[in-house]
């Protein structure tokens, strides 16, 4: 049986680890790691090194075809009679398995990047998607009221109401225009504060003793809201007389029947 050295058993190694190696010449490399500690701990690092690798790619099913050129292919190269081959004549070989090993990485590398940025991309469109329909849904929203502010603006019974901002929103704003002719209102406010989760501004009528919902507005990321009211606040409710004046709550996102929220912005009562 031959002896190898150390050197020549460490470039042996990758060829063992995934079973490359010839048989001729597995005597003599198993003698020399059964009496070499360091080269038997090389080869259980190359093992888990080839483990890792090998987990790190998918398992995919190889097609019918390419099974078939496979089987044609090993049939074409693989000799009558084998030959015993020297041990040195295989000191290339791990050169190769190395270069092999670097490209693979390289490869499962570039595939798992590929794999993230495709997630990525995928998650992106999704955002992109959810901020288009928000930016559809507020555009279809600012164009109902400006259309609504443009036909109230044209009257000649048109009417003006500012709301000023309470303790709770200091620097807020209001303006609620309205005409009795169009039945419709149109309310603007400014310098709204973030509402928190599951809430809304929800416009009110004040009457004397009592406050009536005009509906939940549309707040804007620069901390507008706005609002279209089909209504005549120029008529008297029945059981409460005359609108006194308006008011802003922040109430449930839902909108609320009754005012239980915090006041915002009010007018001034008649």
């Amino acid at each position: 049986m031959i002896w190898i050295d150390c050197e020549t058993a460490r470039e042996s190694i990758d060829a063992y680890v995934i079973g490359a190696l010839d048989s001729d010449e597995l005597p003599a490399f198993r003698a020399h790691v059964a009496a070499c500690d360091a080269c038997a701990h090389l080869i259980e690092e190359a093992r888990d090194g080839a483990a890792a690798v090998a987990l790190s790619v998918p398992l995919v099913p190889a097609s019918s075809a390419l099974k078939a050129r496979v089987m044609a292919s090993a049939a074409v190269l693989t000799p009558r009679a084998r030959r015993p081959r020297p041990i040195a004549r295989l000191r290339g070989w791990p050169a190769v398995a190395a270069a092999l090993l670097v490209v693979s990485i390289a490869a499962l590398a570039w595939g798992a990047a590929m794999q993230h940025r495709a997630g990525d991309l995928g998650a992106r469109n999704d955002a992109a998607t959810a901020r288009a329909a928000d930016a559809g849904a507020q555009l279809a929203s600012l164009t109902t009221w400006q259309q609504g502010m443009l036909r109230i603006a044209g009257q000649p019974d048109v009417a003006r109401t500012d709301l000023m901002g309470t303790a709770l929103a200091p620097s807020a704003r209001g303006t609620y225009i309205w005409s009795a002719s169009q039945r419709t209102g149109a309310f603007l406010g400014s310098g709204l504060p973030p509402l928190p989760k599951g809430q809304t501004y929800q416009f009110w009528f004040v009457y004397s003793g009592t406050w009536e919902s005009a509906g939940a507005c549309v707040r804007g990321a620069d901390g507008s809201a706005r609002l279209i009211v089909r209504r005549d606040e120029g008529a008297a409710n029945d059981d409460a007389g005359p609108v006194r004046g308006f008011a802003v709550t922040i109430e449930p996102a839902n909108g609320s029947g009754q005012r239980t929220g915090a006041l915002v912005l009010q007018s001034a009562l008649n």
